[in-house]
């Protein structure tokens, strides 16, 4: 044999190696849903946020993830929180709120739904500086159906999982410390890695916490306000997903601006105000990696409806860059 094709031959079996040991390595990702507009949704990600205001706040939103692809994600969301507890000046002491929050994911094949209740309690620290610390419990369910897929195995262990349902509770805790001009909020998802072993036949699918931390600080200039934003996202065994954004207020209905996420995305950013009780949230994601080659669209909206206003805006309370 000769000397160029035995080089080849130990490429070749290098590569294969190299695919086999890929295949059977254990690999965690990113299991939670992704926001480009964390600002509008930040309810989400953090149980300690409800009842931060003096109001009943609805949402209900759309995601729509690389549009021209089979099978790419889509999520569907609505939220609900108020203050259970108020003192009679706003802000004066403590306050108890409460919330629900309704998701809905399609990964191809999967889908996995969700419902949760959040509880929390907001301490006022000094006149402009508050913190608050809550959870969510509640239940995840998670389905596959086996008929979206091509198997090459007739016994492929995914064709047991199909048509069923799975259960698993639910628990994420969360704290936010806050003042008129910025924040800092810390959470974790998924305390309670819920093993879906049985819906596709691995022992490695288990939930993993997923940490987030988001801070923010608005800057007002005379007619124009702007207000740089972090969301981090990190979980065992992924690479730290890293958002930033800034957005301008031009007036007190309308605001835009841009954001970045380190692992593939520009992102452009709206929001409209309507009535002072109406909102509008539109996002569209500019694809970096090479998924952009195959014209990909990534569209979020979301709308929001908020009743009280008029107590919501006294000069006692203060409201952070979150609850605009």
């Amino acid at each position: 044999m000769g000397l160029l094709a035995l080089l080849n031959k130990t490429v070749k079996t290098a590569a294969k190696t190299l695919v086999l040991a890929l295949f059977i390595c254990k690999v965690h990702g990113q299991q939670t849903a992704q926001f480009s507009n964390f600002l509008g949704n930040a309810f989400y990600y953090n149980p300690a946020l409800a009842g931060g205001q003096n109001s009943l706040v609805f949402k209900s939103g759309h995601r729509s993830q690389w549009g021209n692809i089979e099978g790419a994600p889509t999520t569907t969301f609505a939220s609900l929180s108020t203050r259970l507890f108020q003192p009679k000046k706003i802000n004066a002491g403590n306050s108890l709120g409460f919330g629900g929050y309704f998701q809905n994911d399609l990964i191809g094949p999967y889908k996995r739904s969700s419902l949760n209740f959040a509880f929390a309690y907001n301490l006022l620290l000094q006149r402009n500086i508050s913190f608050a610390f809550g959870f969510f419990t509640g239940l995840q369910q998670f389905g596959f159906d086996a008929t979206k897929l091509n198997l090459n195995q007739s016994n492929d262990p995914l064709i047991n999982g199909s048509g069923k349902l799975f259960l698993f509770p639910d628990f994420s805790v969360g704290t936010y410390l806050e003042c008129k001009n910025w924040y800092v909020g810390l959470s974790a998802k998924q305390m309670f890695n819920g093993n879906w072993s049985n819906l596709i036949g691995s022992v490695y699918s288990i939930d993993q916490v997923h940490y987030h931390m988001m801070v923010g600080q608005r800057f007002e200039k005379e007619k124009i306000t702007f207000s740089p934003n972090f969301l981090i996202k990190k979980t065992k065994g992924a690479v730290p997903a890293f958002d930033a954004n800034i957005t301008v207020e031009l007036n007190s209905n309308f605001s835009t601006g841009i954001s970045w996420r380190n692992t593939n995305s520009f992102i452009c950013l709206f929001h409209i105000k309507l009535l002072d009780m109406f909102n509008l949230y539109y996002s569209y994601d500019l694809t970096t990696s090479k998924l952009r080659h195959s014209g990909v669209n990534t569209h979020e909206i979301m709308i929001g409806f908020k009743s009280n206003t008029e107590k919501s805006h006294k000069k006692n309370d203060f409201n952070s860059i979150l609850f605009h």
